[in-house]
Order: C-alpha cells, then structure tokens, then sequence
C-alpha cells in the first residue's frame, strides 16, 4: 500500500470491521425471520399425523423448533459476546447453510427452496470474505452427499436418486461462488483504494499542517522582529526628539539659571553694604520662585516623554495640562525663530481624555518641530505662524497642527507616513517621526492624516475621549 501502507491498513481494518458488523446484524434479524417460517412450514406444509383416532404432532415441528432455535441462538451468543469477531461470520455461515438444509428437509426436497441456498451464498458475500464462501460450500456439499445418499427423498424428493444428482446441485453451488467470490475481491479492491487514498490524503494533511505551523512560527518571528524594530525606530525618534529637545531646554533653562546669578548676587550685595529690605527682598524672592517652578516643568516634562511608552498604560488625564506640559517643551524654538505660536481650544464639553500620555506628547511634539521647520525659513515674516486647535467632535478629540508653510507636494502624500520617507536633509532627522506617529495613533484606536483639503498646511490628529477595551487598566491621574 505504498508508502501509507500502516495507515492504509489501519483505515481498511476499520472500514471492515464495521461491514462485518452491520452483516452480522443483518443475519440476527435474518435468523429470527427463517426461524418462525421454518416453525410456520412444520406446521402448515409437513401436516399433522393421525394414528387410529388421536391426533399426533409431526415431530417437524419439534425438529423446526429445537434445531432452529439452535440455529439462530448459538450464533447470535457470539455475537454478542464479540460484535464483529472473525469466527462469528464462520459460524453464522455454517448456521445459514443450516437452515437452508433445514427449510429443504421440512418441505421433503421441493425444488423452491433449493433456492434458499443460492440466497444464502448471496447474503454471506456481504462478509466479502472468500473463506466465508469456502465454508458454506462446503457444508452444502457436505449435506448434500450424505442427505442424498442416506435420505435422498427428505433433499431431492425422490428415492431413487444418484450421486450424479449430487454433483449437480453442487456444481451450481460452486459456479455461483465463482462470481461471488470474484465480486468479493473486486469489493474489497474498492475499499482498499479508498483506504490508501484516505491515508495518503492524511499524510499530505499532516505535511500541510507541518507546514503551517512552521509558516505560522515564522511569521510569529517576523512580527516578533517586525515589533521590535518598531520599537527600535520609536526610541530612535524619541532620543532624537529628546536630543533636540534636550538643546532647547538648555537655552530655556540657562536663561532663567543667568537671572537666578544676577538676583542672588544682587541680593548678596543689598545685604553687605545695606540693611535688610524685606519689601525687596520678598520682590526678588518671588521672581526666583517664577523661574524655579519653570525650570521645573520644563524638566519635568522632558522626564515624562523619556518614558518608554511600550510600557504604559492608558490614564485618564486632563486634556489642558497635558496640552500646556507638551508645548512648554517646543515654545522655545518658537520664540527663537521669530515664529508667532497660537493655542485655540474649541467647546470641549470634558476635560476627562483617556490616553498614554507620553504617547501623545511623542505625537504633538513631532507635528509641532515638523510645522517649526515647515515656516522657520520662510523670508516673508508674515508666514512665520503654526496653530494648534484642538475640540471635541462628537467623541473625539481633534488636534489640527497648521502653519504658513508651503504645505507637502501632492506627489509626496502618499508617501508621508511610509517608514524612513522624508523630505529633510540627512542631519534634520530620520523619517520615522510619522510612521511612528500613525503607529501611535492606531494603538489609540485613532488616526492621523494630511488634510489636503484646508486652504493651509495641515495635520489632523484623532483620538477618542475614551479607549474602550482598554479600560481595565485606565489609571486617573490629575
């Protein structure tokens, strides 16, 4: 059976038994029938017997009751006992062949029930078993010669038969099991092609399911690869926005710290050659508290976008401080450039906004250093502008970037939020800012796109105020 050759014969045994099963008890039910004929034909076709004037019964009728009770009991035991066991079809050929003989001793060899035999052999090819066959020939035969030499008028109906009529009966027998027997093997041929090609056909599934597993694990990989590069390039965009941000917020913060120099020495000073002001003191006192509180929140800003937001959580926040902690970190750049910055906030109807929060500055950093360098060049003064608008629109929240920039070229849309695409020069950055940004975005159950259709250059950013399914792990803050 080729190659599937244990499998194959696995299926066949199966397939087999199961025939063997069904056959087995279509002759339970068989036996039952030709039990009661048997017992009808000694009653009503061997007739009653009268000596002087008291009735007899025919002992037919004991002899159709008691061997085909036999005949029907024995092998339905073992049946029973063993459904589909290889010697239950021998004895249930043994037993059938029986009753043939039986139903021709109770009509005294009537040449209609000869028939019976011939049925028989038809009905014990269901087994598709050649020995099956071999055996019930054998008992005819075997019946026929002693039945015919010692009772020949109990099997053929005459008493003056030969052993010439014997042979007869039996050569029909045996023509009969040529086509049986030769339809047996054709049957069974069937049922073993099927079983090969079943098995062959779970072979080739298997291999598919292999397959599949291995294609599966790989591209498990793949995205296991794929999301850590992209973690890669987040962190990579993030450093590089933080090591922008880290040479704005020194400008922002030496500034204040050359004020915090000159009111300390001033304050020194006013205490070695006067007496104490206090008036004057408290003034310069809370200057220094001002420039404190803003070194502090612009410090304090850039610890929060340090965060790895692969890591966090989605909080529930105050949309205003969130938007004011954000901007503090790019207004520097703004004011050195000469660029005018606007904060519009429409009807927001909640200040509750559930987001990961570094996430988000991540996001509106990089759209506001992109609007900066989009006008930072720009010689006519005028279109030196970037505005930030922000209000809820049923329940998302719309962040709109725009600038007087020249906008993005229509051949280059498509392509803005394509990794590593960027119009900048190699020391302006590395193009993962806006794929990122869409990354972002998505994780949110947002999106972020051009706007091609505002009269300025514009990017819409859109969250919702709530993330649904991840809300288990909503945490308050503010």
């Amino acid at each position: 059976m080729k190659s599937a050759c244990p499998r194959a014969r696995e299926i066949f045994d199966l397939s087999y038994h199961k025939i063997v099963m069904k056959t087995d008890q279509m002759f339970l039910r068989l036996f039952i029938v030709q039990w009661v004929l048997c017992v009808a034909i000694s009653i009503w076709i061997s007739p009653l017997t009268w000596t002087l004037d008291q009735a007899a019964v025919n002992p037919h009728i004991y002899f159709a009751i008691g061997l085909g009770g036999l005949l029907t009991l024995f092998p339905a035991f073992l049946i029973w006992r063993e459904p589909g066991a290889p010697t239950n079809r021998y004895a249930v050929a043994v037993a059938q062949m029986l009753f043939s003989v039986l139903a021709i001793h109770l009509t005294g060899g009537r040449i209609e029930t000869h028939f019976h035999v011939f049925g028989s052999l038809a009905f014990l090819a269901f087994y598709r078993d050649r020995n099956v066959m071999l055996v019930a020939t054998a008992v005819t035969g075997l019946s026929h010669l002693v039945g015919g030499t010692f009772w020949p008028d109990s099997v053929y109906a005459d008493l003056d038969s030969s052993i010439a009529h014997t042979l007869e009966h039996i050569g029909w027998v045996v023509f009969e099991n040529v086509f049986l027997i030769q339809l047996i093997r054709d049957s069974r041929a069937e049922v073993t092609a099927t079983a090969i090609k079943q098995a062959e056909l779970e072979q080739a599934l298997a291999g598919t399911e292999i397959q599949v597993q291995q294609r599966t694990a790989d591209l498990k990989r793949s995205q296991e690869q794929l999301t850590s590069q992209q973690l890669a390039m987040a962190n990579s965009a993030r450093n590089a926005a933080l090591g922008e941000m880290a040479g704005q917020a020194a400008h922002e913060i030496n500034t204040p710290l050359g004020a915090l120099v000159l009111i300390t020495q001033s304050l020194m000073e006013r205490v070695d050659r006067e007496p104490v002001d206090r008036a004057y003191f408290h003034t310069k006192l809370g200057l220094v508290m001002q420039i404190t509180e803003k070194m502090s929140k612009i410090i304090n800003s850039m610890r929060k976008l340090a965060g790895q937001g692969a890591n966090e959580v989605v909080v529930r926040v105050k949309l205003r401080p969130l938007i004011d902690e954000t901007v503090l970190l790019c207004e520097g750049r703004y004011k050195r450039g000469s660029i005018i910055f606007n904060i519009e906030y429409g009807q927001l109807d909640t200040d509750s906004f559930e987001c990961r929060a570094n996430e988000v500055s991540q996001v509106l950093i990089n759209l506001l250093n992109n609007a900066h360098d989009a006008v930072k060049n720009q010689e006519d003064l005028t279109r030196r502008w970037v505005k930030l608008k922000v209000q809820l629109v049923g329940e998302l929240v719309t962040f709109r970037i725009e600038d007087g920039g020249e906008g993005v070229a229509p051949e280059h849309r498509d392509k803005l939020f394509n990794s590593s695409f960027t119009t900048k020069s190699l020391d302006e950055g590395t193009g993962f800012g806006l794929p990122i940004c869409k990354k972002i975005a998505e994780r949110h159950h947002g999106r972020i796109y051009y706007d091609a259709d505002s009269k300025t250059s514009c990017f819409v950013l859109e969250l919702p105020c709530a993330q649904g399914d991840a809300m288990d792990s909503v945490v308050k803050v503010g």
